[in-house]
C-alpha cells in the first residue's frame, strides 16, 4: 500500500494515475427501541483513539528562520470559504418561519374585508404581530488549530445574517489560558457564564463552530459546556472538516448515530437516536441509555448537511441529521500508555510522509508537495501558493498538511504567542523535503520559490534584485543580525530544493549555499554571472517569464479585489383604495440579490474593513426643484464628472475604531469607546470631524493606503449608484428633465423610504410614504438592503462627515469630484450627509445637506473612509 500511495500522491501530474479508492456500500440496518438478545461478538481489540492535539506544530527544536524584526506582516487574502450562499439560504429556508407574539394589535386586512362582506359591520379584525421563530448563537471556537478558519469564521458570520432566517445573532467564543481551560466569552472578550445562553421561550438555535481536535474536546470540557446547551435548546456541532476526517477528531470517541425530532424547537438532547452501527444499538437504547450521554448534532456547510438540520429542528419526523452519542468516558478502548509511547516514539521521516500520503486527499498531497519548496512556509505564504498554483484547494487540505506532522513552528516565533498569521514554519527534516519533492516538476518548484521570494522580499522592504544579492551576501545588507541569520537560512532551504531538482538549478544553488560534498557537476558556463542574471536564463530555459517586480504588483493588486453578494432593494408606491377609512397609499418592496466587487482590508484577525470598488461617471449633483421638501442649498444642480475610487461597503463600525485607535498616533488623541449606543457591529458615533481625519491617518499609516474621507460629490455618486446607462446632460441626446426623470430619485431604493428599509425616526413620513418604527438607536451596519453598488445605510443611522467645508450652495462648486475647501479653513464648517437614526425623513435623502464645526460630535454623527486606487489600475 505505501507503494501505491508514493505512485498516486501527486495526483495527475506526470502522467501519474491518480486511483480512488473503491467506495464500499454501508450496510443501513433498521434500529428499533427495545432489548436486544444474544447480539454477536465485536470485533477484537479495536484501534485506540488517540487525541490528535492542535493542527498548529509545536515549536521546532532550532530556530533558523525565525522572521526577523522588520519583516513587515502583509496578508494575503483568503479567497471565500463559503460561496453559493443562496442555495445554502434557501436550506435553511424551514428555520425562517414566523410565530404569532404578543396581544392582538396588527389590523388583518384581510380579516377585515372578509367580516364587512359577510357582516356589513365595519369593525377591525386584529391579529397578534409576528416575528421570526428563532436567534441564533454562534459559538467559535478559538483554539491555536483554528486560526486556520479566519475567512470562515467571517463568511459563516455574514452569511447568518444576511437572508433573514433568524431574529437575531449573537457571537460568543471559546477561549483558551496556558493551562488550556476553556471560557465562554462574549464578543468584547469578557467572561460569560454558559447558562447565558438559555433563554425562557427556548427559540434559540446554538451552533458551535469547530475542528473538534483541541484537547479540551477530549478531556470533557468542551463536553461538559454543550450538555448546558443541549438540555434546553437546539443545539449542533458545525464541523469546519468533511466528514471523512471525523475519524481523527474527538468526535470519534463518541458513537455515530442518526438523529430524529417529535416536534419543533426540541433540545438536542431530547432527540432521537439511531445507532449507525449495529454494535452501537444496546448504547444508545432508549431504556439502557447512559445517564451521562447527550445527543449533538453535526453538520457541515454543505446545502444538503444544512437542509437535514433545519428539516429536525423544525420537526419533521421523516428527516435525520448526522450526529454522536456522547458518554462522559470515552467508548474506544485504550491500550496501556507505554505501549503507545513505545509505538509512537520518534517516528521516522519517512514513516510521516507515508501515513500522510495514505491518510491525505489527492489535492492535500499536492499542496504539502508545493510547499515543500517554499524556504519559509507562513499561513499568508500558504494562501499565496494556493492562488497561485491550487486555486481550488480550500482551508480543508491546508489543515490536512498541518495535521500531517511534517510541519514544525520556529521556536522564537512560537513563543511569543502572537498572531498566527506572524508564526514561521519549515519542514521537520531535508528528508521530508526530499521525499514531497520527488515527483514535483521543476517548472512548479520554480513557481513557488519566485512566488515565496518576492513575498519576503516586499515584507523586508526590498525589491526582488535587493532580496537576490542579499541571499548570497547577507550581511552585505546587514540592518539586525536577526536579518542576516534568516537570510543565510532562506539561502539554505532554497538552496536544497533547488539542487533536488538537478541540472542547470544545482548550479545556482551552489552560489546561494556550498554543496556539502564536492560536485561532480561539470563546470558552467554561466556559473559567473550575478544572481538576477542567472534567473532570467532559467526562466528562458523553462519558459517562464522573466521576473519584473512592477509588472508582478500589478497583478498582485488586481488579485486582492474580491465578490461581495448582497440584498439590494427598490420601492414601488401604489394607489389600492381610494377610501379615507382605510390606508390610501401601499409601498411594495421588491428584493433581489446583487454583487460588488472590491477588497478586504485586514485590521485584526477577526475585523476586516470591507471597501468596494465605484466606477469612475459622470452624474447630476443636487436635488430638482420639483423633489419635494428639497432646499435651496441643495441646488443649482451641475454635472460631475468623477473618478474610480474605493468606498467604505459599510459605516466605521465601533470594533473597527478600537482597533485602528490602538495604531501609532498622527497628530491628536482619539478617545477608545465614544459611542453611546454599544455594539461591536452599530457605527461608532460621537466622533468629531477631527477625529474622523486622525482614524484615516492612523489607518493609511498603518496599511500603505491613502484612506480619508468622501468628498460631498464622491459622497453623493457613491450613494445614487445610477451611471451605469446615462448619457452626459450637456449632449442633446439627454437633457436635465429627462435626467431628473430617469435618474434622480429622493432616495437610492425609490421615491419614498419606509423603516424596512432604513433606520431613522419612523414617526413621520414623506412623499405619502407609511409611517414606521422609531427605533431611537443605532442599528448594527448592514441590517438593510443596500443600493445597487453594495452600500449600507446610506440614508439613516448615522450622519457621514465629508471633507468638504460647507456652502450655502453649489453655485462655484468643482466639478471634478474633488472636496470644496477653503484656503483657510480655521472658521469654516464642515459638511454631514444622509440622515441619522433621529432625523426626519426628508434629512435622509441623497441630496440632503447639514452642516457643523468641525470638533462637533453627538450620538448620531459617524463617518464612512474612502481610498483611491494604484495610478496603475486608473485607466483599466
Amino acid at each position: 500500500m505505501i507503494w501505491l500511495a508514493l505512485r498516486v500522491r501527486t495526483g495527475k501530474r506526470q502522467g501519474a494515475i491518480d486511483v480512488q479508492a473503491e467506495e464500499v456500500p454501508e450496510v443501513q440496518t433498521n434500529v428499533v427501541d427495545g432489548p436486544i438478545n444474544d447480539p454477536p461478538e465485536p470485533p477484537l481489540d479495536p484501534l485506540p483513539i488517540e487525541p490528535q492535539g492542535e493542527l498548529i506544530p509545536p515549536p521546532a527544536e532550532s530556530a533558523s528562520l525565525d522572521l526577523p524584526p522588520n519583516y513587515r506582516h502583509i496578508p494575503v487574502p483568503d479567497p471565500p470559504a463559503i460561496t453559493a450562499t443562496l442555495q445554502r439560504a434557501l436550506a435553511l429556508r424551514p428555520l425562517g418561519r414566523r410565530v404569532p407574539v404578543g396581544l392582538p394589535r396588527v389590523l388583518d386586512e384581510a380579516a377585515t374585508i372578509e367580516r364587512i362582506a359577510e357582516t356589513n359591520v365595519w369593525q377591525p379584525v386584529l391579529r397578534p404581530l409576528q416575528e421570526l421563530w428563532l436567534d441564533v448563537a454562534v459559538v467559535f471556537d478559538l483554539s491555536p488549530s483554528m486560526s486556520l478558519w479566519g475567512r470562515f469564521r467571517k463568511d459563516l458570520r455574514r452569511f447568518l445574517s444576511r437572508y433573514g432566517e433568524f431574529r437575531n445573532l449573537r457571537v460568543w467564543k471559546l477561549t483558551y489560558d496556558g493551562a488550556g481551560k476553556v471560557s465562554l466569552c462574549s464578543q468584547n472578550g469578557r467572561q460569560r457564564s454558559p447558562r447565558e445562553l438559555l433563554t425562557g421561550d427556548r427559540r434559540r438555535l446554538v451552533v458551535v463552530v469547530s475542528d473538534c481536535v483541541a484537547p479540551a474536546w477530549h478531556d470533557g470540557q468542551i463536553r461538559e459546556l454543550l450538555t448546558v446547551w443541549a438540555d434546553k435548546l437546539p443545539t449542533v456541532i458545525l464541523q469546519v472538516f468533511p466528514e471523512r476526517l471525523w475519524s481523527r477528531t474527538a468526535l470519534a470517541r463518541a458513537i455515530a448515530v442518526e438523529l430524529q425530532s417529535r416536534w419543533a424547537g426540541l433540545p438536542s438532547n431530547g432527540l432521537r437516536a439511531i445507532a449507525l452501527s449495529y454494535w452501537d444499538r444496546q448504547q444508545v437504547n432508549s431504556k439502557q441509555r447512559p445517564p451521562t450521554q447527550i445527543y449533538i448534532p453535526i453538520i457541515t456547510i454543505e446545502p444538503d448537511s444544512l437542509a437535514n438540520l433545519a428539516r429536525v429542528v423544525a420537526g419533521d419526523r421523516r428527516a435525520r441529521v448526522a450526529g454522536i452519542a456522547w458518554d462522559k468516558q470515552a467508548v474506544s478502548k485504550q491500550r496501556p500508555k507505554s505501549e503507545r509511547t513505545a509505538e509512537s516514539a520518534k517516528p521516522q521521516s519517512r514513516d510521516r510522509v507515508n501515513n500522510f500520503l495514505l491518510q491525505a486527499s489527492p489535492m492535500a498531497r499536492e499542496l504539502a508537495s508545493l510547499l515543500a519548496a517554499a524556504p519559509v512556509i507562513t499561513l499568508p505564504i500558504v494562501r499565496l501558493v494556493q492562488r497561485a498554483m491550487l486555486p481550488r484547494s480550500s482551508a480543508v487540505q491546508v489543515a490536512e498538511v498541518f495535521m500531517s506532522g511534517l510541519l514544525k513552528a520556529n521556536r522564537k516565533t512560537a513563543s511569543k504567542n502572537e498572531n498566527p498569521e506572524r508564526l514561521a514554519y519549515q519542514l521537520v527534516d531535508e528528508e521530508a523535503r526530499s521525499l514531497l519533492l520527488e515527483d514535483l516538476p521543476t517548472i512548479d518548484g520554480v513557481i513557488v520559490i519566485e512566488k515565496v521570494s518576492n513575498y519576503v522580499a516586499k515584507q523586508l522592504g526590498k525589491t526582488l534584485e535587493e532580496f537576490s544579492v542579499l541571499l548570497r551576501t547577507p550581511a552585505t545588507g546587514d540592518e539586525t543580525f536577526a536579518e542576516t541569520q534568516f537570510l543565510q537560512a532562506f539561502a539554505k532551504v532554497t538552496a536544497s530544493v533547488l539542487r533536488s531538482f538537478g541540472g542547470e538549478l544545482a548550479a545556482i544553488a551552489d552560489q546561494l549555499a556550498p554543496s556539502p560534498v564536492e560536485s561532480t557537476v561539470e563546470p558552467d558556463p554561466w556559473a559567473t554571472l550575478a544572481l538576477t542574471e542567472r534567473e532570467y536564463e532559467v526562466a528562458e530555459i523553462v519558459s517562464f517569464p522573466p521576473l519584473q517586480d512592477f509588472e508582478y504588483e500589478v497583478v498582485e493588486i488586481e488579485a486582492v479585489l474580491e465578490r461581495f453578494e448582497f440584498e439590494a432593494a427598490t420601492v414601488d408606491i401604489r394607489l389600492i383604495f381610494p377610501s379615507k377609512l382605510l390606508e390610501p397609499l401601499n409601498v411594495q418592496i421588491e428584493r433581489r440579490q446583487a454583487a460588488s466587487w472590491g477588497y478586504s482590508e485586514p485590521l485584526s484577525d477577526e475585523v476586516n474593513l470591507d471597501m468596494v470598488a465605484i466606477p469612475a461617471g459622470r452624474f447630476q449633483m443636487g436635488a430638482p426643484e420639483s423633489e419635494p421638501e428639497s432646499l435651496s442649498r441643495e441646488r443649482p444642480q451641475h454635472e460631475v464628472a468623477v473618478q474610480r475610487f474605493y468606498c467604505g461597503r459599510y459605516p466605521i463600525t465601533q470594533a473597527q475604531w478600537r482597533i485602528v485607535v490602538g495604531y501609532q498616533k498622527v497628530e491628536r488623541e482619539l478617545r477608545a469607546d465614544p459611542s453611546g449606543f454599544k455594539g461591536d457591529e452599530r457605527p461608532v458615533e460621537n466622533v468629531s470631524w477631527e477625529d474622523a481625519v486622525e482614524f484615516c491617518k492612523r489607518l493609511s499609516q498603518q496599511t500603505g493606503r491613502i484612506y480619508r474621507l468622501p468628498s460631498e460629490a464622491e459622497w453623493e455618486y457613491a450613494c445614487r449608484a445610477v451611471v451605469s446607462d446615462q448619457l452626459s446632460v450637456n449632449s442633446e441626446q439627454l437633457r436635465l428633465e429627462e435626467w431628473n426623470e430617469r435618474f434622480c430619485q429622493p432616495f437610492h431604493f425609490g421615491e419614498t423610504i419606509t423603516t424596512d428599509l432604513a433606520n431613522y425616526d419612523g414617526n413621520y413620513t414623506y412623499n405619502d410614504g407609511p409611517k414606521g418604527e422609531y427605533r431611537e438607536e443605532t442599528t448594527g451596519v448592514g441590517q438593510f438592503p443596500a443600493n445597487a453598488w453594495g452600500l449600507h445605510d446610506m440614508h439613516g443611522n448615522v450622519d457621514e462627515w465629508c471633507e468638504d467645508d460647507y456652502h450655502d450652495s453649489y453655485k462655484g462648486a468643482p466639478t471634478d469630484g474633488t472636496a470644496w475647501v477653503e484656503s483657510d479653513r480655521s472658521e469654516t464648517r464642515r459638511v454631514l450627509r444622509g440622515g441619522s437614526w433621529c432625523s426626519y425623513p426628508r434629512n435622509c435623502r441623497s441630496a440632503v445637506r447639514d452642516f457643523n464645526t468641525r470638533d462637533y460630535f453627538f450620538n448620531s454623527v459617524g463617518f464612512r473612509v474612502v481610498c483611491d486606487p494604484p495610478r496603475t489600475l486608473l485607466g483599466s
